[in-house]
């Protein structure tokens, strides 16, 4: 499937103002509220598994609005490049893994 040539080449600041408004319009508001009920919860002591939830999904918000938004404006979803590509730049994850694995090991000594 072939990504839509208007989602890769957005030239036109107008709607590419129109997109990222989209965007924030959806993921913002969203993400406060589910945070705002999930301090709430948390704050009263009440339904804790439920506030963890909100507040997990309150994390994955902004991917969530991506999905949205390209659902909504007909575009193909390879414009998400949501899967990593690690064909050529692999080396940055193994970096990512192994090096906050590195930093752990090198502060513990400091941390005792």
């Amino acid at each position: 499937m072939r990504p839509n040539e208007n989602a890769i080449n957005c030239d036109n600041k107008k709607v590419l103002g129109k997109r990222i408004l989209m965007f924030l319009l959806i993921c913002l508001p969203i993400t406060w509220l589910l945070m705002a009920v999930s301090y709430k919860l948390t704050a009263e002591g009440k339904l804790e598994g439920l506030a963890t939830f909100l507040l997990s999904l309150s994390v994955f918000m902004p991917a969530i609005a991506g999905v949205i938004c390209v659902l909504k404006n007909k575009e193909g979803i390879g414009t998400l490049k949501l899967l990593p590509g690690l064909y050529k730049t692999g080396w940055v994850y193994l970096i990512a893994i192994f090096g906050g694995a590195a930093l752990s090991l090198m502060a513990e000594p400091f941390v005792m």
